[in-house]
């Protein structure tokens, strides 16, 4: 499964929109969550076209329907428990993912399936991408 977060600012680490893929059946989550302080940093929505705006959460201007963060990762957990036995959630740089989840689930006293594993597409691209490895000698 394909893991993505985006959360309201570093320091909060609440998150806003959660999504996840499937990747045998297809099936794909993705939901939204109200922003905990009812604004969005500039910064968010210039880098994700979310934007929260008298009460309502819209997505490149269009509405899209939001719920507690709490409401948001028991959804989430339900959806995924339906779907496989022992999930493996990849995200690029899944170390932010991975922390602000378990950061976000312990906040509300979630308890985190003990199948749950993480891999990292970040440290695979690193690993084999002679693009990254020549950027990277030049910087």
């Amino acid at each position: 499964m394909t893991l993505f977060i985006i959360c309201y600012s570093a320091s909060n680490s609440s998150i806003i929109q959660l999504a996840a893929k499937h990747l045998k059946s297809g099936d794909e989550f993705n939901a939204y969550a109200t922003p905990p302080e009812g604004q969005l940093k500039a910064e968010i929505t210039a880098l994700t076209g979310l934007e929260f705006n008298l009460g309502a959460l819209y997505h490149n201007g269009i509405q899209v329907s939001s719920v507690s963060e709490r409401r948001l990762l028991a959804q989430f957990f339900t959806w995924l428990e339906a779907r496989s036995i022992e999930p493996v959630l990849a995200a690029h740089n899944v170390n932010f993912d991975a922390r602000i989840l378990v950061s976000s689930c312990d906040k509300y006293g979630i308890e985190i399936p003990s199948t749950l594993r993480f891999a990292d597409t970040l440290s695979l691209f690193k690993k084999h991408s002679q693009m990254y490895q020549t950027l990277n000698r030049k910087l």
